[in-house]
């Protein structure tokens, strides 16, 4: 979880210095009926959630999960801050990796908002598009003797600045 956070918190660095390349597009700032800025109550109205506990949750922070309500997918964590939505990550089952190869997975993303900012971690190729609003990373994630998962992340970038403003040792801005 916290190498999750790690690879989101460099991703969105990067982003400082790229984000002119993307200012074209306009990211859709939602999964299904969770959306960036939503708050706790509006999210538990749609959808039954459980509080994670977590080292890496920042105080006025809380993590909530959505598991099993979604075909294909393991869980949505939505991390709140101050009680806004500000980062959504998807976590696709092994077995939706194995049936969707990654390229049909990330085409219909690179169609719609373009090629994006792409790397290679430790883990997989990782795909950054920023619209100045909003961070969309995909990840394609592999570990030894396992099968890959695919991860997509949403990050509004101005409650993600906050955040990173009120912990003096994490000062990083998008």
């Amino acid at each position: 979880m916290k190498s999750r956070l790690n690879l989101t918190l460099v991703a969105l660095l990067v982003l400082v210095t790229a984000q002119w390349a993307f200012a074209q597009i306009t990211i859709t700032r939602s999964f299904s009926k969770i959306t960036l800025g939503m708050s706790i109550q509006e999210l538990q109205a749609v959808y039954e959630t459980k509080e994670i506990a977590s080292s890496s949750v920042l105080p006025g922070e809380r993590l909530l999960g959505i598991d099993g309500q979604f075909p294909g997918v393991t869980r949505v964590l939505c991390t709140f801050y101050l009680g806004k939505l500000f980062h959504i990550e998807v976590s696709y089952t092994p077995q939706f990796t194995r049936r969707v190869p990654w390229k049909t997975f990330v085409d219909p993303v690179k169609k719609k908002y373009g090629e994006g900012w792409s790397f290679e971690s430790t883990q997989g190729e990782v795909i950054i598009w920023n619209d100045g609003k909003t961070s969309f990373i995909l990840e394609q994630k592999a570990a030894p003797k396992s099968p890959s998962i695919y991860v997509a992340s949403l990050a509004d970038d101005d409650l993600y600045n906050a955040r990173q403003e009120s912990c003096p040792s994490r000062k990083y801005k998008v």
